[in-house]
């Protein structure tokens, strides 16, 4: 779901609601009902703001509990579940926020609040009435496993596991579970389990022998990433980097365990999106390649800085720039390459690519025909057969189909199944021969990937 939007005068009156229930909740002269309302009118107007959530709950903390049997808290508070059972967002969290000052600890409620969240993707939200719930019920199985899933849903792969594996042993047989548990341990480093004080990591006397030697922080690090420490190997670099005077060894290393950590990430999500899509959603996923992708831009950013003779990192900028669809930005960049680098192959395909998708169908062709015609020999496989794809389809869709079949003919030379290929060729085959009476293409020129 998207996020509520809320207008900017609405926005003040949310704050300005809020900065009195502060100063109701303070001092001698308490109001803890006043705050109270003036919290409930900000959760209910803003209900993805844990803040507002938060300090509600903080609010209640100072009422006295009032136990009340669950069939009590069934019957008296209907209007809040059958709204909530309707999907009646304002009302539900209305009704709910006003049966929690009645019963601050109500258990069905707590659940039944953050499940309204859960099913608009306000899974901070959800959190925060989880954890409430929690405080009060530390071994109840219903708000852990809800928490587990919050947890998972906001890509805080650690913290979900402690809760998953705090259900019961019975609770944990269940298939689907089992999957993400075993996913989540197979993925994430073991945790410390001692209850003394944590005892000094065993590289530390390495580090205090030699604390300039960026090999040493080099090796060391190279060990924490094997057994994917990701914040540990990350700490330790700052620390060499700071020791060592930013040394351009430690500074790259820094780059790439930051990419690879969220590359990590992004392959966990992906493996429990497989095992439910409702497990990990598909916006999940997605908020998670778009924190690897900018991450991915500003490393090659930074390199093609640090760098500007190694025409390897231009390239790779200008392949992060064509994936977030900058084909300008990223035709700027290979234009900086010279011809006779020994990246010219691929510099040609992202040329043609980047071209394609700008409608300059004349100069794809043209950035193609010189990779094909003239760069074979010094191109990779991979890159020469896709050159072969992009141009035989794109020629193809310009009309130009004898060119097109012998192109794509090549292709299924080197590579008999690459893709569809054999399709696409028969295609156009069949348009070449009945080119008198039809005209139309198989594909727009426009698909360069």
């Amino acid at each position: 779901m998207k996020p509520q939007i809320i207008s900017q005068s609405q926005r003040q009156q949310i704050q300005q609601a809020y900065e009195r229930a502060l100063i109701a909740m303070g001092g001698q002269a308490q109001n803890r009902l006043l705050a109270h309302r003036l919290l409930s009118e900000c959760v209910i107007h803003d209900p993805a703001t844990p803040i507002y959530i938060n300090a509600l709950l903080e609010n209640l903390q100072s009422l006295p509990n009032r136990p009340t049997a669950t069939w009590i808290s069934k019957f008296r508070n209907w209007k809040f579940f059958q709204a909530a059972k309707r999907q009646r967002m304002p009302d539900a969290i209305g009704f709910g926020l006003q049966a929690l000052y009645r019963h601050p600890a109500d258990l069905s409620v707590l659940c039944r609040l953050a499940e309204v969240c859960q099913a608009v993707d306000l899974w901070a939200a959800a959190e925060c009435y989880l954890r409430q719930a929690l405080l009060h019920y530390p071994n109840d199985q219903r708000p852990t496993q809800l928490l587990a899933e919050s947890l998972l849903q906001q890509a805080r792969f650690e913290e979900s596991l402690y809760h998953w594996q705090k259900l019961p042993a019975d609770k944990q047989l269940d298939a689907q579970i089992q999957d993400v548990i075993q996913c989540l341990q197979s993925n994430l480093p073991a945790t410390k389990t001692t209850s003394e004080a944590n005892p000094p990591n065993p590289w530390e006397e390495e580090i205090a022998e030699n604390p300039t030697s960026p090999k040493l922080y080099l090796e060391i690090t190279q060990r924490l990433v094997q057994e994917k420490h990701w914040d540990e190997a990350t700490s330790l670099l700052t620390r060499g980097l700071s020791a060592t005077g930013s040394n351009p060894e430690l500074l790259d290393l820094m780059e790439t365990v930051r990419l690879d950590s969220y590359r990590h990430r992004h392959e966990i999500g992906v493996t429990l999106h497989q095992i439910n899509p409702q497990i990990l959603g598909i916006e999940t996923l997605h908020d998670l390649q778009s924190e690897l992708d900018r991450t991915e831009l500003q490393v090659c950013e930074r390199r093609a800085r640090r760098y500007p003779t190694d025409y390897r990192h231009q390239l790779q900028l200008a392949i992060c720039l064509r994936q977030a669809r900058n084909f300008r930005g990223a035709l700027k960049q290979l234009e900086q390459i010279p011809e006779m680098d020994q990246t010219a192959a691929e510099v040609a395909l992202e040329t043609g690519k980047c071209h394609q998708h700008l409608h300059q169908f004349s100069e794809a062709e043209a950035a193609y025909r010189h990779l094909i015609d003239r760069l074979e020999n010094q191109a990779e496989r991979c890159i020469y057969e896709q050159a072969l794809y992009h141009g035989g389809i794109l020629t193809g869709a310009m009309g130009n189909g004898q060119l097109a079949q012998q192109w794509l003919s090549r292709l299924l030379e080197l590579s008999p199944d690459y893709q569809d290929a054999r399709d696409r060729l028969d295609k156009i085959k069949v348009i070449s021969d009945n080119k008198g009476t039809d005209n139309s293409t198989t594909s727009s020129p426009e698909s360069g990937s």
